[in-house]
């Protein structure tokens, strides 16, 4: 405790000390809650880009097949065919995928982490290898996120 030299005890003293004990105290279950919290959302993340590549994945599977030319039918309707094909795919993306992509990409920027292919293929990617790209490249960003916490 701290007294004064009449053996009294310094009361202004003792809050001072109470205080910056308090206070000392307080930032550690702060900084150490902060670091929780960046971890809880890495994780998150990490989660939901690995959800969103596999849905990626599956879609663009799911379309490419559409584009298989079938034993009968003539290039010039198979040309058309895939034409319509890729363009129902490329509303279908942009209706289903666009914005949710921009938004996981957007947090792993805020996190420092970027893929130039992803950057390049995510905004309108022409064909059903390029989501599938998009989905590869999400995945590699979980991934990277996950080693870095």
């Amino acid at each position: 405790m701290v007294r004064q030299g009449n053996g009294k005890l310094n009361v202004r003293a003792l809050i001072a000390w109470k205080s910056v004990v308090a206070l000392a105290l307080i930032c550690g279950v702060l900084g150490g809650s902060s670091r929780l919290i960046r971890h809880a959302s890495n994780k998150r993340l990490a989660r939901d880009a690995q959800k969103l590549s596999s849905e990626l994945v599956e879609f663009s599977s799911s379309r490419a097949q559409r584009t298989e030319r079938k034993p009968d039918e003539r290039f010039d309707e198979y040309r058309r065919r895939v034409i319509r094909e890729d363009t129902e795919t490329q509303s279908l993306y942009a209706k289903l995928y666009y914005t949710r992509v921009g938004s996981v990409r957007d947090q792993f920027a805020k996190r420092n982490l970027s893929d130039k292919a992803l950057d390049e293929f995510y905004q309108k990617p022409v064909h059903p290898l390029a989501i599938r790209e998009v989905g590869k490249r999400l995945s590699s960003m979980a991934s990277r996120l996950r080693s870095h916490q």
